[in-house]
Order: structure tokens, then sequence, then C-alpha cells
């Protein structure tokens, strides 16, 4: 099986204009292939956090990145922020473990989801509405009703489940990171 994922020699500093910079990673190598699935697992302050915003193009200005992260053949070191903003969500995803850090909290989980499928396949406000409550209910939510901070819990389920989440009639990330 052909890997479609690849991380070479990624390294990461912070505080670039410092005379000692901090090394945040140091040449992290990996391959995914399709349907394969990578724990990362450390203590606090290893890195992961470090890997997860590299891998998403959403690494701080005063850091400087090193190395490849290659998807479905592209280098995504080599992108604009426009064309990085093309990829995040639809083809790479951040689940992050504290939703009140990723997520609008006056706004109900249906209108987040509904936000990303218009932002990432194009549909009109009333087909995201639709299809965020369609979504919703296959993982046994209704979303008029599911009050803010739950979208964290759908994530998850989506995330979690045997088949991959772009098996949501075709819609979804092909790599998720629950972070």
């Amino acid at each position: 099986m052909e890997s479609v994922r690849q991380v070479h020699g990624l390294t990461v500093c912070y505080g670039s204009r410092q005379e000692r910079p901090l090394t945040a990673l140091n040449g992290v190598s990996f391959e995914l292939a399709p349907g394969d699935a990578l724990g990362v697992l450390g203590e606090s302050g290893c890195g992961k956090t470090t890997l997860a915003l590299a891998l998403l193009g959403l690494l701080p200005k005063d850091s400087v990145q090193r190395g490849a992260i290659i998807f479905n053949g592209i280098d995504l070191c080599t992108l604009s922020e426009r064309e990085l903003q093309k990829v995040r969500g639809a083809g790479i995803a951040l689940v992050h473990q504290e939703p009140g850090l990723a997520l609008n909290p006056v706004l109900r989980a249906g209108d987040q989801v509904a936000e990303g499928l218009r932002a990432h396949h194009g549909l009109s406000a009333k087909q995201a509405r639709e299809k965020s409550k369609e979504l919703l209910a296959q993982v046994g939510f209704a979303a008029e009703n599911t009050p803010p901070l739950t979208m964290m819990t759908f994530l998850t389920c989506c995330a979690n489940l045997s088949a991959p989440w772009r098996d949501f009639d075709g819609l979804g990330a092909d790599v998720i990171i629950i972070h």
C-alpha cells in the first residue's frame, strides 16, 4: 500500500530571533498509509502540540520549521496560507482535547458544523444547515438542541468511528488529529 502521508526530518525551533532558540521537534519522521493511525504520547512539553500545529501549518511566526510534510504527494511546507486553508478541515482536521480552545462558546454545534461545510464543500447556508443536521443525527445529536460545547463530543465521535470520517456522504477530513 502506498504511503500518502509522510513527515521527513521535521524540526521546529521557537524563538528564532533569540540567541538560543528552543528546539521543540528534532528530526521527526513517519509514514502513514491510507487507513493507518498514529498515536503520539508524551509528557507535557514534549512537542505533541508543536507536531499538530506543524502538520496544519499553524506554527507561530517566531518559529523556524525544516523538513517535509507530504500529504497526497504535496509538500504542505511549500504551500501558501491560502492553499493551506483549502487543506485544513477538508483534508486534515484538528480536534482539541479542550473544546473551549477551538470552539465559539456562543454558537450551537450545528452552526459550527455548517460553517465548516460551507467553507470546505461549497454548500449554501441552507444546504449546510441540512447536512449538519444529518451529520449530527448520525452520531446521536439533534442539531437544533445541541448545546455549544458538545461539538467536541461530535468531532470525537466522528474521529473514533470505525469508518473514516470521509464516509459520511463523502464529506470530512482524511486525517483527523485529536489533540
